[in-house]
């Protein structure tokens, strides 16, 4: 008895470790699905253990967004028609 919960904690080990990330519940399927062959028990856990996406890019993101937004409206505005747009020659 003891070694059947000592096996299935070692199935699950994936899942256990990649329980407070974000994709806990892919890693959790892959690891349900996929843990018996040895491809998706390895895949599961470098999931689990490898760590979030950085958050240090949304910021990043949102100002190269604002600014992509700002250059758009400078250059399209409702009152400019459309010829005198500048030309890529």
């Amino acid at each position: 008895m003891i070694s059947f919960l000592f096996l299935m904690l070692l199935y699950f080990l994936p899942a256990i470790l990649g329980r407070d990330k974000s994709d806990a519940t892919g890693i959790f399927l892959l690891n349900l699905f996929l843990g018996w062959t040895l491809i998706g028990w390895v895949a599961a856990f470098i999931w689990a253990i490898a760590s979030d996406r950085a958050h240090y890019w949304d910021p990043l993101v949102r100002i190269s967004a604002a600014l992509a937004a700002d250059l758009s409206r400078s250059w399209i505005s409702p009152g400019r028609p459309s010829s005198s747009l500048p030309q890529n020659v």
